[in-house]
């Protein structure tokens, strides 16, 4: 709203109303009759001044000015971390079960590996140097016939085991049994090996 303005207007309105009141009934100031008062039109200058303190124009556009709203911070991602793949120990360089350090290797190779009743089996056996020994045998019918002995390795930790087969042996695979210690007990270690008494047919292998 503009107040300056409009109180003019309403001073201007209001001489004119005067004005037309005082032609319309043929009032003059030189005719008989009461002395009239002379009204003086108000001027400009005889208006009051507006308060300048007052803003009169129109308010802002508040949404026009305003700054856009800002979006909260997105909550931050989560880093992925791959799973550990299982490891194939079927694969080469795949983890292997840690042997026991007072475990001692036992290799055994017989020669032939086949034989015939009354011949006679070398049984060479490899592990940790003047170590005991504890050979047992059995036969296809799981009796040693007295394949049963005990000995030590030499300095190289070898022992050649001399095996007769008996004439009670049954043809069929025999399996041997090693069995290595040190002399304080603390450290074992097994072995095993086969060979094949003949049929009266001969060998498997044809021999």
């Amino acid at each position: 709203m503009r107040i300056g303005h409009r109180v003019v207007a309403t001073f201007v309105g209001l001489t004119v109303v005067l004005a037309g009141c005082s032609s319309a009934d043929g009032l003059d100031a030189g005719a008989d009759g009461p002395d009239l008062i002379a009204l003086e039109s108000p001027t400009l200058s005889d208006l009051p001044t507006p308060d300048a303190s007052i803003d009169v124009t129109e308010p802002p556009d508040v949404m026009a000015n305003s700054a856009p709203p800002v979006a909260p911070d997105a909550p931050p991602e989560m880093p992925v971390v791959p799973s550990k793949p299982e490891t194939d120990r079927s694969e080469p360089g795949a983890e292997q079960p840690t042997q026991d350090p007072n475990e001692l290797p036992v290799e055994v190779v017989t020669e032939p590996g086949c034989v015939r009743n009354g011949e006679t089996v070398a049984a060479t056996i490899t592990t940790a140097p003047e170590v005991g020994l504890v050979m047992v045998g059995a036969y296809s019918d799981n009796d040693p016939h007295g394949a049963l002995h005990f000995a030590q390795t030499d300095s190289a930790g070898r022992y050649v085991w001399l095996i007769v087969v008996p004439p009670t042996a049954p043809p069929g695979e025999a399996n041997l049994g090693v069995m290595a210690s040190s002399n304080d007990g603390k450290r074992t270690g097994f072995g095993h090996g086969r060979f094949e008494v003949a049929t009266a047919e001969g060998c498997a292998d044809g021999s």
